[in-house]
């Protein structure tokens, strides 16, 4: 069992919009990998970069071998459009 706990916000770079994300991976309470990025806004600022980081996070769990993973994340959206408590109305949160 692993956890990943994940932030995004927005930010901005060189007077363009961006977004960034932050994963943590904690097996034992060590940490095993971390990594933070900005990408590419595309209309939706902070929740772009909660969504990326969660992505990546998840991503990078599995692709160290963990199946068991618990993902711990501070932005509702990240549960309710996957569950289907909120309506994914753009293309975005449709994708994620």
């Amino acid at each position: 069992m692993v956890r990943v706990y994940t932030d995004g916000s927005y930010v901005e770079k060189n007077n363009k919009a961006a977004c960034s994300g932050a994963f943590v991976i904690l097996e034992d309470e060590r940490i095993i990998d971390e990594k933070s990025f900005l990408a590419p806004l595309d209309g939706s600022r902070n929740v772009t970069g909660e969504m990326l980081a969660a992505n990546k996070g998840l991503f990078r769990a599995f692709h160290l071998g963990y199946k068991d993973v618990e993902l711990i994340f501070d932005y509702t959206g990240i549960e309710f459009w996957v569950t289907g408590h909120w309506r994914a109305n753009k293309v975005n949160t449709q994708a994620y």
